[in-house]
């Protein structure tokens, strides 16, 4: 897609704004700045009824390599590092892995693999939604914001 690594870093930095682009994002917050390449964020995920909604605290870091245009990012879920939220289920597992290439030609590859477990009971339907539409959305989201 359209973008540069800097824009990337920039986007997912700004995890107040994921409600407008990351599927069902209902919410999300900065809980800490490690350093410039690692921060903690909790994130909720809106749900249908009758399911509860879903939280996750995420650790976010970011590997920038210059000389070879590559960018990669780990996101690991830190499930202990905020109170649980009355009402929301914890999403307890959450592993993301992002490996992005930039071309020199303002373009990007992004490869994005993410392993996580919802909790609770979530209906074959409903998670469907979140393994097919999900991906589908946020990311062609995510091409829009790069474009800007």
């Amino acid at each position: 897609m359209a973008g540069t690594l800097k824009k990337l870093i920039a986007i997912l930095k700004d995890v107040g704004n994921n409600k407008n682009w990351v599927y069902n994002t209902k919410q999300s917050h900065l809980i800490k700045t490690i350093n410039e390449n690692e921060f903690l964020y909790y994130a909720e995920t809106h749900l249908p009824w009758p399911f509860s909604n879903r939280d996750m605290v995420i650790r976010m870091h970011f590997d920038l390599d210059s000389l070879r245009n590559t960018l990669k990012i780990k996101a690991t879920g830190e499930p202990d590092a905020a109170p649980e939220v009355s009402g929301k289920v914890r999403i307890r597992k959450f592993n993301g892995n992002w490996n992005v290439k930039y071309d020199g030609a303002n373009k990007i590859t992004i490869i994005y693999v993410l392993e996580l477990n919802p909790g609770g009971n979530i209906s074959p339907g409903i998670s469907n939604l979140f393994v097919t539409k999900g991906p589908f959305e946020t990311f062609n989201n995510l091409a829009k914001l790069l474009k800007k």
